[in-house]
Protein backbone atom coordinates (compact mmCIF):
# COMPACT_ATOMS: atom_id res chain seq x y z
CA UNK A 1 0.00 0.00 0.00
CA UNK A 2 1.11 3.28 -1.34
CA UNK A 3 0.26 7.17 -1.00
CA UNK A 4 -0.04 8.05 -4.96
CA UNK A 5 -0.57 11.31 -6.46
CA UNK A 6 -1.46 10.90 -10.32
CA UNK A 7 0.39 13.41 -12.73
CA UNK A 8 -2.87 14.51 -15.13
CA UNK A 9 -5.79 15.10 -12.52
CA UNK A 10 -3.43 15.51 -9.27
CA UNK A 11 -5.75 12.95 -7.30
CA UNK A 12 -4.15 11.67 -4.14
CA UNK A 13 -4.67 8.54 -2.94
CA UNK A 14 -4.07 6.94 0.20
CA UNK A 15 -2.49 4.09 1.37
CA UNK A 16 -3.73 2.38 -2.33
CA UNK A 17 -2.64 -0.73 -3.69
CA UNK A 18 -0.65 0.23 -6.99
CA UNK A 19 -2.28 -3.11 -8.47
CA UNK A 20 -5.62 -1.94 -8.39
CA UNK A 21 -5.29 1.23 -9.97
CA UNK A 22 -7.59 1.95 -13.45
CA UNK A 23 -4.20 3.15 -15.38
CA UNK A 24 -0.80 2.40 -15.13
CA UNK A 25 1.45 3.12 -12.44
CA UNK A 26 3.65 5.25 -14.43
CA UNK A 27 0.58 7.59 -14.46
CA UNK A 28 0.84 8.35 -10.66
CA UNK A 29 4.04 9.46 -8.24
CA UNK A 30 4.47 7.06 -5.60
CA UNK A 31 5.31 8.76 -2.04
CA UNK A 32 5.43 12.25 -3.77
CA UNK A 33 6.77 14.75 -1.42
CA UNK A 34 4.12 17.53 -1.06
CA UNK A 35 5.85 19.44 1.32
CA UNK A 36 6.20 22.38 -1.59
CA UNK A 37 2.63 22.88 -1.60
CA UNK A 38 1.06 22.06 1.49
CA UNK A 39 -1.89 23.67 1.91
CA UNK A 40 -2.36 24.99 -1.66
CA UNK A 41 -5.36 24.14 -3.65
CA UNK A 42 -3.67 21.47 -6.74
CA UNK A 43 -4.63 23.96 -8.99
CA UNK A 44 -1.73 25.81 -8.23
CA UNK A 45 0.49 22.33 -8.23
CA UNK A 46 2.92 21.95 -10.97
CA UNK A 47 4.41 18.77 -11.28
CA UNK A 48 8.08 18.02 -13.26
CA UNK A 49 9.45 14.38 -13.28
CA UNK A 50 8.29 13.54 -9.83
CA UNK A 51 8.31 17.02 -8.26
CA UNK A 52 5.63 18.82 -7.31
CA UNK A 53 6.13 22.44 -6.99
CA UNK A 54 3.93 25.93 -6.59
CA UNK A 55 3.27 28.29 -9.31
CA UNK A 56 4.26 31.83 -8.77
CA UNK A 57 2.23 33.72 -8.02
CA UNK A 58 1.97 35.63 -11.61
CA UNK A 59 1.40 31.28 -12.77
CA UNK A 60 -1.55 31.16 -10.52
CA UNK A 61 -2.80 34.33 -11.54
CA UNK A 62 -3.31 33.38 -14.62
CA UNK A 63 -4.78 30.12 -13.60
CA UNK A 64 -7.47 32.17 -11.88
CA UNK A 65 -8.26 34.39 -15.09
CA UNK A 66 -8.47 31.39 -16.89
CA UNK A 67 -10.63 29.69 -14.82
CA UNK A 68 -13.00 32.87 -14.61
CA UNK A 69 -13.29 32.91 -18.58
CA UNK A 70 -14.58 30.04 -18.85
CA UNK A 71 -17.22 30.09 -16.11
CA UNK A 72 -18.09 33.07 -17.86
CA UNK A 73 -18.45 31.48 -20.93
CA UNK A 74 -20.40 28.88 -19.52
CA UNK A 75 -22.74 30.62 -17.49
CA UNK A 76 -23.42 32.66 -21.19
CA UNK A 77 -24.05 29.56 -22.98
CA UNK A 78 -26.54 28.71 -20.11
CA UNK A 79 -28.41 31.64 -20.26
CA UNK A 80 -28.37 31.95 -23.84
CA UNK A 81 -29.87 28.57 -23.84
CA UNK A 82 -32.46 29.42 -20.81
CA UNK A 83 -35.42 30.64 -22.94
CA UNK A 84 -35.77 28.11 -25.35
CA UNK A 85 -35.25 25.35 -22.67
CA UNK A 86 -38.44 23.81 -21.47
CA UNK A 87 -37.24 23.44 -18.08
CA UNK A 88 -39.07 26.01 -14.75
CA UNK A 89 -36.33 28.85 -15.74
CA UNK A 90 -36.79 28.56 -18.88
CA UNK A 91 -40.45 28.84 -18.46
CA UNK A 92 -40.03 32.02 -15.93
CA UNK A 93 -37.30 33.71 -18.81
CA UNK A 94 -39.51 33.18 -21.34
CA UNK A 95 -42.57 34.51 -19.16
CA UNK A 96 -40.33 37.69 -18.11
CA UNK A 97 -39.37 38.26 -21.58
CA UNK A 98 -42.73 38.62 -23.06
CA UNK A 99 -43.61 40.45 -20.08
CA UNK A 100 -41.30 42.91 -20.34
CA UNK A 101 -41.75 43.04 -24.51
CA UNK A 102 -45.92 43.19 -24.11
CA UNK A 103 -44.54 46.39 -21.69
CA UNK A 104 -42.06 47.98 -24.44
CA UNK A 105 -44.90 47.24 -27.42
CA UNK A 106 -47.40 49.20 -24.86
CA UNK A 107 -45.46 52.29 -24.05
CA UNK A 108 -44.21 51.87 -27.82
CA UNK A 109 -48.34 51.95 -28.80
CA UNK A 110 -48.75 54.89 -26.63
CA UNK A 111 -46.09 56.94 -28.24
CA UNK A 112 -47.45 56.16 -31.50
CA UNK A 113 -50.91 57.66 -30.25
CA UNK A 114 -49.05 60.67 -29.16
CA UNK A 115 -46.87 61.03 -32.23
CA UNK A 116 -50.45 60.96 -33.97
CA UNK A 117 -51.88 63.58 -31.84
CA UNK A 118 -49.30 65.69 -32.22
CA UNK A 119 -49.54 65.17 -35.74
CA UNK A 120 -53.11 66.44 -35.96
CA UNK A 121 -52.25 69.25 -33.57
CA UNK A 122 -49.91 70.57 -36.19
CA UNK A 123 -51.69 69.78 -39.04
CA UNK A 124 -55.07 71.69 -37.62
CA UNK A 125 -55.31 74.91 -39.47
CA UNK A 126 -55.92 78.60 -37.29
CA UNK A 127 -54.01 81.17 -36.70
CA UNK A 128 -52.16 78.93 -33.45
CA UNK A 129 -50.72 76.73 -35.80
CA UNK A 130 -47.64 77.85 -36.48
CA UNK A 131 -46.97 78.66 -33.29
CA UNK A 132 -47.66 75.35 -32.30
CA UNK A 133 -45.54 73.82 -34.39
CA UNK A 134 -43.19 76.47 -34.13
CA UNK A 135 -43.38 75.72 -30.41
CA UNK A 136 -43.15 71.66 -30.50
CA UNK A 137 -39.40 70.38 -30.14
CA UNK A 138 -41.16 66.83 -31.13
CA UNK A 139 -39.68 64.72 -33.38
CA UNK A 140 -43.08 63.00 -35.40
CA UNK A 141 -41.27 59.21 -36.53
CA UNK A 142 -42.88 56.45 -37.20
CA UNK A 143 -42.13 53.54 -33.65
CA UNK A 144 -42.61 50.35 -34.36
CA UNK A 145 -43.41 46.98 -32.11
CA UNK A 146 -41.42 44.10 -32.05
CA UNK A 147 -42.43 40.63 -31.89
CA UNK A 148 -41.27 37.89 -29.06
CA UNK A 149 -38.97 36.02 -31.15
CA UNK A 150 -36.88 39.86 -31.48
CA UNK A 151 -36.99 40.34 -27.80
CA UNK A 152 -35.81 36.64 -27.16
CA UNK A 153 -33.01 37.50 -29.69
CA UNK A 154 -32.05 40.64 -28.07
CA UNK A 155 -31.61 38.85 -24.62
CA UNK A 156 -29.07 36.11 -26.47
CA UNK A 157 -27.23 38.79 -28.34
CA UNK A 158 -27.35 40.99 -25.36
CA UNK A 159 -25.86 37.81 -23.60
CA UNK A 160 -23.20 37.20 -25.87
CA UNK A 161 -21.94 40.32 -26.03
CA UNK A 162 -21.41 40.29 -22.27
CA UNK A 163 -24.11 43.10 -20.91
CA UNK A 164 -24.91 40.97 -18.20
CA UNK A 165 -21.85 39.84 -16.67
Amino acid sequence: MANLLHRTTKQYLVSTDPNGLPEPIANYIEEPDLSAVAGQPNKYWTITGDVVTLMSQAEQDAVDADIEAAKVLSDRATVVATPDNPNALGVEIRALIQLLNKRDNYLTNRVIELQDRVQAMCDSSGAASNIRTAGLAVSISATNTRSRSDAVQDYKDDTNAGVND
